[in-house]
Order: C-alpha cells, then structure tokens, then sequence
C-alpha cells in the first residue's frame, strides 16, 4: 500500500463550517498501536450530508512512514475516500479510483483538515490550502472514521472533529500551539535527502515546514557562553548568503535567535497546485520579503500523467508562462536578480520529476524552454541547477543533466546547487567531513558537495547549498546524532570558498540555506541537538 503523510489539528472548529441543524462529530483523540498497516479508528459518526469535513490536531508525523488519515463518505472499505498526511506527502485515494498525490513541506505536528465537496477534495495544513483535486467515482457514504499508519508508534490525533459542509467551505482555524504555515513548499517538494552513490537511492525528507511560534532558544548543555554572531570574525574580504528556511525567517525571529543577518531564505511552491498559484510570495510569507529567496518551483508531475518526452515537446509551456507571469506579477518591484528558481529540484532522486537513465537530453531542451520562456517573461529572475548531492540507482548521470550554454555563450543556470544533509553516512569529525565532501562515483560523478563545487566551476558556474542541516536521529542505516564538529566544518568549507556576491565567479559558493525545519534537522526553535545548534550560533556566517 502507498503510504501517505500525516496530519495534526489545534484549535476549533469554525462555526461557519457547521451546518446550521447539525452538532460536529467529536472525540477527544485518537492514538494506535499498529505499526506497518492501516488502523481504522471506530467511526466518528454520520454526517447529515455527504459533503463533508474532518479536522484533528496531528503529532507524529516525522517522516513518510508516519500518516494521518480520514475515511470520508465512509460506506465501507471498499466505497470511501481516503484522505491522508505524512510527514511529507499528501495522499487523496477514492476507493475503485485513481490515487491522487504529493508532496508538501510542513512540520511534524499542526493541524490537518480534509474537505469533500462534490467531486472537489480539499486538503488544508494549518488553515491554509496545500492542495484541491477532483476525484472520480460516486461515494454517497455519510460516516468518518479517523486512521493512522506508523512504523513507530508516534502519531496522535486529537481533537477529532468532523462535519457536514455548507455550501462555502470555510477556512480552517489554524493551531493554537502552531505557527506553522504552509511553508511554499508543497506537492512534489523533495525532503531532506541522504547521500548515497550512485547505485543506492536515497530517502527524501521533504521540506516545508514551519517551527512554532515560541522563540525560546536551544537548551544546550554546553559550557560556552557566547551567542550568536559573537564568534571569532573572518577578515571581511570574502562573503556568502547566508539564511534558512522556515518559520521564523520572514518574521524576524530567526535572525534574532542566530545573532545575525539572514541574506536569503528558503521555499518551497512545488506541489501542483502551489507551482501555479506560488503561495509563497502571492499572499504568503515571503509576500514583501525584499531579500534573496531560494524557491524551489518543482516540474512535472508524474502522477498526474505527465513526463519529460511531452515536456522537452513544449506541452507545459503555456503553464510555465502562466507560472512566471504570476511570479512576475507577485515579485512586483524587487530585485528580480535575488529570485533563484530551483528548477525540478533533486531531480536525481524517485520523486515526480524524476529523470531516469535514457531521459537526461529530454530535461535538458525542456530547462533550455523553460530559460527561454523566463528570457520572455520574467528577464532577470535565476534558473538554478539543482540535483541531490547523492542520487537515486534508477536516475540519469547528472553531468549530462547540466542544460549547457544559449547562443550567447550564457549558462541556461545562473547558479548550480545541491541539497546536502549529514546522512549517510552522518560524520563526527573533521577527517570524517573531508572524505564526506570529497567523494564521488567510480565513474567520477561527484556526490560530495566539494566535488559537486569543483564541477560548478569547470562549468563556469556559481556553487550554493540550497538546503543543508546535521541529522538529529539515527533512526536508520544513515546515521545522525549530535555533531557539532559538522558544523564547524561546513563553515570551514563555506569560508573557504566564498567570494563576492555581487560579483559571483564560477565556483565560488553564492548562497547556503539551513533546512532549520522538522526538530530532525531543525536547530531551532523546536532541537533534538543542542549543542550541534549552540555550536551554530557561534559560528560567523555569510563572512
């Protein structure tokens, strides 16, 4: 069985969301034991009518095996829809019907709300849409029957809710525990992913999340007593950007906890529905950011029938033109050079925009259509180049995935990244770093950040890290654990490599974004490594 992702709910219902002669079905919480397989809780109850909701407030969902779930329009097993979160995915599933699904970026707990109207399902995280599909089939069931898959036991569902809808959905409220927004990174958003070779696929850990809104700082059991920004400064003549994605970078209170600056951020609008609408800077919380932003756009969508043949044939190019006018649109005055555009991110790993052997000229003419189309409407905005520091056994090389230069002699991508976590293998010391960062395939395909960096600047090209962190648990063959000796060696590496970044040479390292998201990776406000995050925190960063 496909797994989905999981959800999580705080706060109450909304009263507009009720139907006016109808109490909302209600339980206090629901938890399972079951680890590996579908526990259905017993049903909430009927509804009045069949359009329905159901809400509840989520923990647990720490990775793609742990899911949350309702059974909407429930008759019975084989006449339901099945509406589900993971800690990465959102799943829609009409039993008799095709399945529905993507990926999102969000934190393991907040508040999950499923909505049936009509054909027309709705998923919403925290109040705001991740995503609104139609479904096939009829299904006339009236009861709701809450679910959890876990390979551990740590979901949890509280405060079960569940009702008929009125003709105008309403918007949900959101967490009263959470500030977790919808991060802009939605349907098909790669995760956190591990490095592996070539011939070992690696686990992706999407991204998306928001930390709570506390702004404590990390309880870290060292003895230092510094804090941010106060660390040893580096002679001012080479800089990066530096920044993370999450909550608490729009606002302010991720700056004020790390002691300095941030220079760029990081998002993701890859679901989708969220490619289209690019929540994150048309309404969302990057909707005046007026620094630089990393945007993670996804590319096509698998599920949905789509592939890179009818890509590179130019059957997207009215909805790429649609996506960057919108963007255009939204970005309005700013610097259009601060907007980087991660193209079909980790594209080297089994997710929706997957590029298996034999496709990589394919993805190539479609990110040369898709320069040409930004050159027409949004001159000025950044292509990245932006596959996994490891890859995936079933994917294409990824040198033959770099799209090359236009007829002018400029590179098609202004900037090449990668995605880069302290995960197989996770390393504690300083020699351990240095064998990470500079290994490679047997056929020379790089896959440490420093041989991924090298190959940027032979093809002269700027470097960034779009997303980076320590992994807090070992909860597999990967490793993690504290490792703040990581830490202090990617700075080593940045400071390195840095340069100007107004001036970027190829090679040099532009930009690094911490995916200070999910307390797996996060380093605040919500840490499962103290000291690997104080360590963080003494450490200057961008100089």
């Amino acid at each position: 069985m496909t797994v989905v992702t999981g959800m999580l709910f705080t706060g109450g219902i909304v009263a507009a969301g009720v139907s006016s002669a109808e109490v909302p079905l209600a339980r206090p919480s629901y938890t399972s034991k079951v680890r590996w397989a579908w526990s259905n809780d017993v049903s909430l109850g009927r509804t009045e009518s069949s359009d329905q909701y159901a809400q509840s407030q989520v923990s647990g969902l720490r990775s793609s095996e742990h899911h949350a779930a309702f059974l909407l329009r429930y008759t019975s097993r084989s006449d339901r829809v099945l509406v589900s979160v993971s800690g990465t995915h959102w799943r829609i599933q009409p039993s008799g019907g095709h399945s529905l699904s993507g990926r999102f970026p969000h934190s393991s707990k907040g508040v999950f709300r499923a909505e049936v109207q009509g054909k027309n399902v709705r998923v919403l995280w925290n109040g705001r849409t991740v995503t609104t599909q139609k479904i096939s089939g009829k299904h006339p069931g009236r009861a709701v029957v809450a679910s959890i898959w876990q390979s551990s036991r740590k979901v949890s569902m509280r405060d079960l809710k569940a009702s008929s809808l009125t003709s105008t959905p309403p918007r949900p409220t959101t967490s009263s525990t959470s500030s977790s927004t919808l991060p802009s990174r939605p349907t098909g958003t790669s995760h956190p992913t591990s490095s592996t070779t070539s011939s070992t696929s690696t686990t992706s850990a999407t991204k998306t999340k928001t930390s709570t809104s506390k702004t404590k700082t990390s309880t870290s059991t060292s003895t230092s007593t510094s804090t941010g920004g106060t660390a040893p400064p580096s002679d001012g003549s080479k800089r990066w950007w530096s920044g993370a994605a999450g909550d608490g970078m729009a606002n302010g209170s991720w700056e004020k906890w790390r002691g300095s600056q941030a220079d760029i951020a990081g998002v993701w609008d890859d679901t989708a529905a969220s490619q289209v609408e690019v929540w994150s800077i048309c309404g969302g919380q990057y909707k005046s950011w007026d620094k630089a932003l990393d945007l993670a756009m996804g590319g096509i969508f698998r599920s949905k029938g789509e592939s890179w043949s009818k890509a590179a044939s130019g059957s997207y190019d009215k909805r790429w033109t649609q996506v960057l006018t919108r963007m255009k649109k939204c970005w309005g005055d700013r610097d259009p050079g601060k907007l980087y555009l991660r193209f079909a991110h980790e594209m080297n790993l089994p997710n929706e925009w997957k590029v298996a052997a034999g496709e990589e000229d394919e993805f190539v003419t479609t990110f040369r259509r898709l320069a040409d189309i930004r050159d027409q409407v949004f001159p000025g905005a950044k292509l990245v180049f932006s596959p996994n520091e490891g890859g995936g056994s079933d994917c294409g090389d990824i040198r033959k995935l770099w799209p090359g230069k236009n007829d002018a002699g400029r590179n098609y991508a202004a900037v090449y990244a990668v995605d880069a976590y302290n995960w197989w293998p996770h390393v504690t010391t300083a020699s351990g770093f240095q064998e990470k960062i500079q290994r490679s395939t047997s056929d020379g395909s790089p896959i440490g950040i420093e041989k991924h960096r090298q190959l940027a600047e032979s093809l002269g090209t700027p470097f960034a890290v779009s997303e980076w962190s320590n992994r807090a648990i070992a909860s597999d063959g990967g490793g993690g654990g504290e490792s703040p000796t990581f830490v202090k060696e990617y700075n080593s590496w940045l400071r390195e490599h840095a340069g100007d970044p107004d001036h970027p040479k190829p090679g040099q390292v532009l930009y690094e974004v911490h995916f200070n998201m999910w307390n797996e990776y996060q380093f605040w406000s919500d840490t499962k490594q103290p000291k690997t995050a104080d360590t963080y925190r003494q450490l200057p960063w961008g100089r």
